[in-house]
């Protein structure tokens, strides 16, 4: 199961986060900072520009539950359990991501 509870930043993190400003900028601000390590950590820019693609790939006809549908299908049975979600898993449709399997 995946630690919920928030990262400690380290002071080094914030450093080498906030050393890469935009010219004419004076940095990026803690919340800023959070949220890119968070990004980071989870690799969350791949996963929406995956889950993006399929639906600029499929167009479905009603794009929100495409979407979650496929974020449902990235998850363990365990992950949407988390969250309170009843696993019921239907024949696979158009767009849907390759099955993943759980962690060993």
């Amino acid at each position: 199961m995946e630690d919920t509870t928030k990262a400690k930043i380290t002071s080094q993190e914030l450093a080498d986060v906030a050393s890469v400003t935009k010219p004419g900028r004076k940095g990026y601000s803690k919340v800023q900072i959070q949220a890119k390590l968070l990004a980071e950590q989870h690799d969350l820019d791949v996963l929406v520009e995956q889950m993006m693609n399929h639906a600029l790939h499929w167009r479905p006809d009603n794009p929100k539950v495409f979407l979650a549908r496929w974020l449902a299908l990235n998850c363990t049975d365990d992950q949407l359990r988390e969250i309170g979600c009843e696993v019921q898993r239907q024949p696979r449709q158009k767009g849907d991501p390759k099955e993943k399997k759980a962690p060993a």
